[in-house]
């Protein structure tokens, strides 16, 4: 993920967002650096390791590099939308006198995504539940999908 939205986004700062890149360049930097060297080097090198050494490293090596990749993956899609936060929010700062209540979105908006986790939350829990309790014991141990 990192790799895939940190690279074209340098690319976009510079090209469709030149002035803004000129005067936050000091702040949206390093940022950026932080999440390429995470994105590129554990993302990609641990993918490496996940992918292609199935049968070549020890479970517990594997396991490891799918944790990093996912804590990667994590960190890195934090940074990237905290660069999108300040790119939206730098240039137009909120006045102390809105709430964030009425900063973020309508009250319909809110209150609609709200029943919609309510809804939609239980019944993915339900069915990660139900999946797991469907193939539970279906496979052995050194079978898999390669």
């Amino acid at each position: 993920m990192g790799v895939v939205s940190g690279i074209p986004l340098s690319y976009e700062f510079g090209t469709n967002w030149s002035r803004f890149s000129l005067v936050t360049g000091n702040v949206i930097g390093p940022l950026i650096g932080y999440e390429v060297l995470t994105a590129f080097f554990l993302e990609a090198s641990f993918l490496g390791v996940m992918l292609f050494g199935w049968q070549r490293v020890k479970p517990w090596l594997h396991l490891t590099a799918a944790v990093l990749v996912a804590l990667g993956t994590a960190i890195s899609g934090f940074v990237i939308s905290f660069i999108g936060l300040a790119i939206s929010t730098l240039p137009y700062l909120v006045p102390p006198s809105i709430t964030l209540w009425a900063a973020a979105a309508a009250r319909k908006s809110q209150s609609f995504i709200l029943i919609g986790i309510a809804i939609l939350l239980p019944v993915i829990f339900g069915y990660t539940v139900f999946v797991y309790h469907t193939f539970r014991g279906k496979v052995r141990p050194g079978e898999g999908y390669h």
